[in-house]
């Protein structure tokens, strides 16, 4: 029930850095969440590459529901990505989430965003505040 109300909010086509993106999440287990985006040139970048916005909102909301399965409302206190490579000419972008601590007030999840061959692209460390507990 949880994973699916989560999945429904982050597919929200009405909220721009979720559904808006095209975020599709396609799995969310206990403490772990997989979604992909689609590249369209609007997430292009000056340089001709695909936006860093665009993996940050893909990680987040991945990661984010990843922490979400603890029952706990969360909200993204801190962020560290690293850009290990550039995507070339990619149809979307994937990303695996897993918890690797769940404490008390305070998820770490690692993030790492892959192109539509499988290549790393960009591993990340996502902290988020938990706020409560979902209400039934």
């Amino acid at each position: 029930m949880i994973n699916e109300r989560i999945r429904s909010r982050l597919e929200n086509p009405d909220l721009l850095f979720n559904g808006g993106i095209g975020l599709k999440i396609y799995t969310i287990e206990d403490g772990y969440a997989e979604g992909e985006i689609p590249i369209t040139p609007r997430m292009g970048n000056p340089i001709g590459t695909v936006h860093g916005g665009a993996y940050l909102a893909l990680a987040d909301n991945v990661a984010g529901a990843a922490a979400a399965t603890s029952g706990q409302i969360v909200t993204t206190s801190s962020c560290h990505f690293n850009f290990l490579s550039a995507p070339g000419n990619t149809s979307k972008l994937v990303c695996r989430a897993r918890v690797i601590k769940d404490g008390k007030r305070l998820c770490v999840v690692e993030s790492k965003i892959y192109d539509d061959q499988d290549k790393l692209l960009n591993v990340a460390l996502l902290e988020y505040a938990k706020l409560g507990p979902y209400k039934q």
